[in-house]
């Protein structure tokens, strides 16, 4: 049988998956009971961490809202002109929220089964791509989605509601790669001795379709060109050059030949490039043509002034988050502020982890290189480009990002990792014999087993705010965005003492940061100590305007009322009128005919 001009053939593999004979629709059912299980305990989580920006205190989402706001606001409901906009254009995602609403309210329950549903669909849609594309044996599609549909590195992306961004965009992005090979032909197709040529012109638009619709729930979704551009010249279209190599001593008149007859390819990889070329303007376009601004806290590296200390880092971070696939047992939903240190010297031994993982990339590369010269053992190949393509947004390479890791965004990387470990397990069980197949299924079933209640158990994590931020404090208390997190929860609650302590470790574990020292003072009972602690914020940070409107309103309320009345101007200044609630707070503050001069002078500064 010919799939898209790939033979399948009974491969020399013996794993025993468990549910051997259940074939076809049985394999799907057993996937979306997998995923089902897995993931019922995180059904009734409250809105927690960027949830509640996103969802509940995001005006574009309410039923009320225009839609036209959608599509010129960020993804947090600010305007994407704004100079403080993350610059995060997910309108589709967003729309999916407003759906979300108008059927359910607000009730979180509906988000996360739309969530758990939507991990179902990508985790079947995988074994179809892996069953259609990557493998020739199905079991090891199969075991490719098992273990894709368990990995505990998805739960960021499942149970916390923002995650849909990159559930979401991962389906489209499995959807817009089918759509590419189904438009492409079987070698010979256009003609007796050519490339695959384009065989529908309906199926490669809806793939850029799609894909552009993966780019509008989430950035990475682009990536998924890149994907389909190299599949199509390595798997596809080199494999009939190399043939034709192999069996021809070519001339200068053969070259050209040789370049007729890939007219086919390069008409689709030039159609490709262009659209995505168009597509790219226009989100540079919508950004204003400035990068969103991120401050030290969220990407330390990014900030260091030496060269090598920067390149060092990243490497790291690259070897960090490989390892997070590889080992999943240390998770937390924040990783700034102090939980990774930079990588300052060539002497630090985290450096190793580093070369070991240029070491492997560079040998499964020539891996690559020599299948397609033997025209054999594509696996690699489709796994390495699902591995890297869709985590290079996320890798600093090309521009600075808002985090220092962040698990969410292995979401779609996580599908080559699945399909690399499946073959080797595969390769694994055609050279060990009988007794090492079975201690291998073994193992096989140990870690998806493993794997598994780590899922559940990080589930329970992500139930509530405070579950998830205590979390946090137990799995990385030398993060300092942690303490701080948890001590907003508290302050929340009431719980100010308890607030004050971890107020105080985030600043012990980072001094410089400004948002501590305003909520601190917030919460300090004596005025003397309160205006030091909005004073400090300012020094550290002269644009925190609430540490400026605290401190206004603390002097407006003591014996410098002149002070404190020019410091609620300079606020208004800043941030060009007052918030609602700033406002309420200054009225009460100030006397009846300074309420007045307020009004005109927030109107004259708008």
């Amino acid at each position: 049988m010919t799939v898209h001009g790939r033979e399948k053939t009974p491969g020399p593999l013996r794993l025993s998956v468990p549910l051997e004979a259940g074939r076809g629709a049985g394999r799907y059912a057993v996937l979306l009971a997998l995923c089902a299980l897995c993931y019922s305990n995180s059904l009734h989580g409250e809105f927690v961490h960027d949830d509640v920006w996103a969802i509940s205190n995001n005006p574009d989402v309410r039923p009320g809202s225009s839609l036209q706001n959608i599509f010129t606001n960020d993804f947090w409901g600010k305007r994407m002109a704004d100079n403080t906009s993350h610059k995060s254009y997910r309108p589709l995602c967003i729309l999916t929220f407003k759906l979300n609403i108008l059927l359910g309210g607000m009730t979180p329950l509906y988000f996360h089964v739309v969530n758990v549903c939507l991990h179902c669909a990508v985790t079947c849609l995988l074994m179809h791509t892996c069953d259609r594309c990557v493998f020739d044996d199905p079991r090891l599609a199969f075991l490719t989605a098992l273990l894709f549909a368990v990995h505990p590195i998805h739960t960021e992306a499942v149970s916390g509601i923002v995650g849909r961004a990159d559930v979401l965009a991962c389906m489209l992005f499995l959807l817009a790669f089918l759509s590419y090979v189904r438009s492409v032909g079987v070698c010979g197709s256009g003609s007796a001795d050519s490339l695959p040529s384009t065989v529908s012109v309906w199926a490669l638009g809806a793939s850029l379709l799609l894909g552009t619709c993966a780019m509008l729930v989430k950035e990475t979704g682009i990536t998924v060109f890149g994907v389909c551009v190299l599949y199509d010249a390595l798997v596809r279209s080199l494999t009939f050059h190399l043939s034709v190599l192999r069996s021809r001593h070519l001339s200068g008149s053969k070259m050209k030949d040789l370049l007729r007859i890939s007219v086919p390819f390069l008409k689709r990889a030039c159609a490709v490039s262009l659209y995505v070329a168009v597509i790219m303007s226009f989100r540079l376009w919508l950004m204003g043509g400035s990068m969103p601004l991120f401050s030290e806290q969220d990407n330390p590296a990014s900030f260091s002034p030496h060269l090598l200390t920067r390149f060092l880092t990243y490497c790291y971070l690259l070897a960090f988050n490989a390892w997070l696939l590889l080992s999943p047992a240390v998770l937390c939903y924040d990783w700034q502020v102090g939980s990774i240190p930079l990588v300052e010297s060539l002497w630090d031994m985290r450096n190793v982890a580093a070369l070991l993982l240029g070491v492997v990339m560079v040998a499964l590369c020539l891996h690559c290189v020599m299948s397609l010269q033997r025209l054999e053992n594509r696996e690699v190949l489709l796994g390495v480009l699902f591995l890297v393509f869709p985590f290079i947004p996320a890798s600093n390479l090309f521009f600075r990002v808002g985090f220092v890791v962040a698990e969410r965004v292995l979401y779609m990387p996580s599908m080559g990792y699945c399909i690399l470990v499946a073959h080797g397990l595969g390769r694994l069980c055609s050279v060990v014999g009988r007794w090492g197949t079975t201690a291998l299924t073994v193992s096989t079933l140990l870690l998806l087993l493993l794997f598994s209640w780590k899922t559940v158990q990080q589930n329970d994590i992500w139930l509530s705010r405070e579950a998830l931020f205590r979390s946090g404090i137990q799995t990385l208390p030398h993060n300092a965005k942690v303490h701080y997190n948890y001590a907003n929860f508290l302050k929340d609650r009431g719980r100010h003492q308890e607030a004050i302590h971890h107020y105080k470790t985030a600043l012990r574990l980072y001094p410089r940061h400004a948002s501590a020292m305003n909520n601190l003072g917030t919460l300090t009972r004596h005025p003397e100590d309160a205006e030091h602690y909005y004073r400090t914020a300012l020094d550290t940070n002269p644009q925190h305007n609430r540490a400026l409107f605290n401190l206004g309103n603390l002097l407006n309320c003591s014996a410098c009322c002149s002070i404190g009345l020019c410091v609620c101007v300079c606020v208004c200044v800043c941030v060009r009128g007052c918030h609602i609630i700033d406002t309420a707070l200054l009225y009460s503050s100030l006397s009846l005919w300074q309420k007045a001069d307020w009004k005109n002078i927030c109107l004259t500064h708008r």
